[in-house]
Formats: structure tokens, C-alpha cells, sequence
């Protein structure tokens, strides 16, 4: 009963607690975020190092209530730190451009007259990674920015079976770090795979052959009764940039 009440209690405050627009990167590979205080609660999500979290709350002293991936639990204060906007540019991109910290050389073949469209029906930007499936290493033949409630088509794809990676978030920027350029979301940063195989292979139907193309709609929000037709499952960063 004790254990009940004080779980009511933590839902009670939880529930209450007003967003502080403050961000925290998780300095410790393998730590969970879970539904309420303490190692023996549900984990709703394992973090590690660099993944970024918003606060809401700090109102346990050795546990605070943060946003992992739209998802609010409670995570080990000692294993987060401030981020810092140091040395981070913002960047404005508009649909259809390619991040500059991206290093992917994009593949096209104009033979195919294929496309996937992309509808983002979301309040946050998107930074998509279309990856073709191989057996000797997947490979991201597109990267492609796209705004909030915009949409894109993308043509020419290589025969092939493929995955998207999402990024979802605002407030894009950018930081060299050493040789290299890296590229993220500094607010409602939020990271999917698609569940879903997209089949850009030709279709020999007797003696015709169709092409396939798709139509996704993305987001993370619904708005005008459009839902996303996006399956997908949560990731990390780490595993978005991989």
C-alpha cells in the first residue's frame, strides 16, 4: 500500500509539472528511463552517451522527469549534463536540401521513372535517410531535409529493397568537431526507423512490367484527421547516424 501511495503521489506531480525548455545529453551508455523512481520500475527506454533528453522536472533530487522520444519517465540525474549551444551554428534548409554535414553521395538511376513521397504532417521538421538494404553493408543513397506540413517527392531510386531513418525535431544545427561536421536537432529532437521494407524493384506481371513507387505520411503530431502511415519503432541518435 506504502509502494502504491507513493507511486500515485510521483503520477500526481509527474502529470503536473510545467516543460522547462532545457536540454541534457546522458553521459553513460545503458541507462534506463523508467516509469517512476527507483531500479525496479518499468523501462520505457535504455539511453546512451550523447542521446538528448528535455527536462521537466528536477523535483527528485537523484532522479528528474525528462522527454526521451516523446516519451516523459524518470531518469538518474547523475548521469545527465547541460548541453552546451557552443560553438553550434543554426541552419536554414529548405525542403529538399541536403545537410552539409552529410557525407552520402546520392544515388540515382533515370532509367527508373519511379518516386516515394513524403508528407510531413508534423510541427517539427525531418531529416529523412533513405538506406537500401545490402548483403554487404546497407548503404544511404539519399538524405533529405524536409519542413514541417511540406511535402517532396523523390524520383529516380536504384532497383532495390530500402528503410528510412527519421529525424524529427527544430532548431537544426551544425558543429565541426575536429575534421568532421555534425548535424542535429537542438529542440524536440526525436529518432524512428521504419518497421516497413519499401520494394523498388521492377514487377514482371506477364508480359508488363510496373514500377513501384510509395506515398508516406509522416509525423510525430496529427493534424487535419491525417495520421501517419509511417510504421516505425523509436531509435537513438547513435543509431540514426550510423
Amino acid at each position: 500500500m506504502k509502494n502504491l501511495y507513493m507511486f500515485l503521489l510521483l503520477l500526481l506531480s509527474f502529470t503536473n509539472n510545467a516543460q522547462t525548455n532545457e536540454y541534457f545529453l546522458v553521459t553513460s551508455d545503458g541507462q534506463n528511463l523508467r516509469s517512476t523512481v527507483g531500479t525496479d520500475f518499468v523501462v520505457l527506454a535504455t539511453l546512451e552517451v550523447n542521446d538528448l533528453v528535455k527536462l521537466i522536472d528536477k523535483n527528485e533530487k537523484n532522479w528528474w522527469i525528462v522527454e526521451y522520444n516523446g516519451k516523459q519517465g524518470f531518469f538518474p540525474a547523475k548521469f545527465l549534463k547541460k548541453r552546451s549551444t557552443e560553438g553550434w551554428t543554426t541552419q536554414q534548409y529548405e525542403t529538399g536540401d541536403t545537410p552539409i554535414c552529410d557525407k552520402v553521395s546520392p544515388q540515382h538511376d533515370y532509367n527508373m521513372e519511379n518516386h516515394l513521397k513524403i508528407t510531413v504532417n508534423s510541427e517539427t521538421d525531418i531529416v529523412l535517410k533513405l538506406i537500401k538494404k545490402q548483403k554487404e553493408g546497407d548503404v544511404c543513397v539519399r538524405t533529405l531535409y524536409i519542413q514541417s506540413y511540406d511535402f517532396m517527392v523523390i524520383r529516380h531510386i536504384p532497383q532495390g529493397k530500402y528503410y528510412l531513418k527519421i529525424a524529427y525535431g527544430n532548431d537544426w544545427r551544425q558543429k565541426k568537431i575536429g575534421p568532421n561536421c555534425q548535424g542535429m536537432f537542438m529542440e524536440n529532437a526525436h529518432y524512428e526507423i521504419g518497421k516497413q521494407q519499401l520494394n523498388f524493384n521492377l514487377i514482371e506481371l506477364g508480359n508488363q512490367v510496373q514500377t513501384p513507387s510509395y506515398a508516406l505520411t509522416l509525423g510525430t503530431k496529427v493534424k487535419d484527421n491525417v495520421e501517419s502511415t509511417f510504421k516505425s519503432i523509436p531509435i537513438s541518435q547513435k543509431e540514426f547516424e550510423e
